[in-house]
């Protein structure tokens, strides 16, 4: 690999390296944690917020990995680096950006990953709870991030069941823009630049935050 391309590639690791860790710690700080059920509250709404509690924290986590390693859960070319496998996003002269709709895809399938082990429907003790599998659809917007997931409980509370069967979270978050800019520091790089044009970042009414 030329030094031009090893160049470019440190930049754009960089680039989300840097936007990601900066807010890393305040985003962690104002995660909502998916507090315990009061259990002489028992109902369907109890039950219905509890996921959703869960949802969101789960949606956080899932940003805050994507960030810190380029877009991937599970990267085709990387550096470990501090704990993380970092994305090469271009890399052999191939652009390795996932897409929006990638992005979404996996959002979903960690939220459906990882749900039934943030639950703990024993807390419930006035239901007995069964589930099917959950099935996830997440959207990414110019300033949120929106997570729904369909999934089937059956709430059984002495021989009278309940179900629910739609949850839904959503989060503040700048990731399309973020998306755009890397994009284009891509777009510079295949294009033959020598230097990088810093006013793809002087993108209006943006703050370089994956979440507000």
């Amino acid at each position: 690999m030329s030094r031009k391309a090893q160049n470019t590639l440190f930049i754009i690791i960089g680039l989300f390296i840097v936007i990601i860790f900066a807010f890393v710690l305040q985003l962690q700080k104002d995660k909502i944690e998916a507090k315990d059920p009061i259990s002489n509250q028992d109902n369907v709404a109890t039950v219905k917020n509890y996921v959703e509690n869960c949802m969101n924290m789960i949606l956080d986590d899932g940003v805050i990995i994507l960030g810190k390693q380029g877009g991937y859960f599970h990267p085709k070319h990387s550096s470990f680096e501090n704990s993380y496998y970092v994305s090469y996003l271009y890399y052999e002269n191939e652009n390795l950006v996932p897409t929006i709709e990638e992005l979404e895809v996996q959002l979903s399938l960690y939220i459906d990953n990882q749900i039934i082990d943030c639950v703990n429907f024993s807390k419930f003790h006035n239901f007995k709870i069964e589930m099917e599998k959950p099935e996830t659809k997440t959207i990414i917007n110019n300033s949120s991030i929106v997570s729904s997931m369909n999934w089937k409980l059956l709430l059984n509370k002495e021989g009278e069941i309940q179900t629910l069967d739609y949850f839904n979270t959503k989060i503040e978050s700048n990731l399309l823009q973020i998306h755009s800019i890397v994009e284009n520091v891509i777009l510079q790089s295949e294009l033959g630049f020598d230097e990088l044009d810093l006013s793809i970042f002087d993108v209006p009414n943006i703050e370089h935050n994956i979440t507000k």
